[in-house]
């Protein structure tokens, strides 16, 4: 899964951001500029902090730079990624003008259309799968101390009569407006193994 987002240079500030879900285990990122520059990126909650580095051997920075994260045995931070790119001074003043094209890929499990979720009758849909399309807009249940829900699962199967199908069942949580900076992040709370046969 991939995206692609422009700046123009010198950083005006608004710097190219994914939302990244959860079962993530790595992320590439690669940059063009027209200037040399560099960029630092990482998960908004500031762990880790990482830095490209230049298509050219030796080089910090360079019109082509790469980067990637993926950790050991480990999975991403889920919620917002960021790069931030930035030109190479010194400079007497500003630096020239210019403008750079980050394309994030990260490795991650797919989204299962067959599968549809509801509360009480109301249908939900899966909000990293939306997130991630753009749209950002989660249905939020908010249960008190001690309190519960029920969540309706149906999974409508594709595959023909008599094959046994199985997979997990993830349940996550969201979490918009954390603060300092108003992040949007999640957690997988459970993975809830099945396995049935279409009849």
């Amino acid at each position: 899964m991939s995206g692609t987002n422009s700046e123009t240079l010198p950083a005006s500030g608004n710097i190219p951001e994914w939302l990244v879900p959860t079962e993530t285990t790595s992320i590439a990122l690669s940059q063009s500029s027209t200037v040399p520059a560099m960029f630092d990126f990482g998960s908004v909650v500031g762990d880790p902090d990482l830095f490209s580095f230049g298509a050219t051997p030796g080089s910090l920075c360079d019109t082509s730079e790469f980067g990637l994260y993926a950790p050991f045995f480990d999975h991403l931070s889920a919620g917002v990624w960021y790069a931030q790119p930035q030109e190479c001074g010194p400079y007497a003043s500003n630096g020239p003008a210019g403008s750079a094209t980050v394309t994030a890929t990260v490795r991650t499990k797919a989204f299962d259309s067959s599968v549809t979720t509801s509360v009480n009758g109301n249908a939900i849909g899966d909000n990293w799968a939306e997130g991630v399309a753009g749209v950002i807009s989660p249905t939020a249940w908010v249960l008190p101390p001690g309190g519960s829900a029920t969540f309706e699962v149906t999974i409508t199967p594709s595959a023909a009569s008599g094959t046994v199908v199985k997979g997990t069942l993830y349940v996550d949580d969201l979490l918009a407006g954390v603060p300092p900076y108003g992040q949007y992040t999640g957690s997988e709370i459970d993975a809830l193994p099945y396995e049935y046969r279409v009849g």
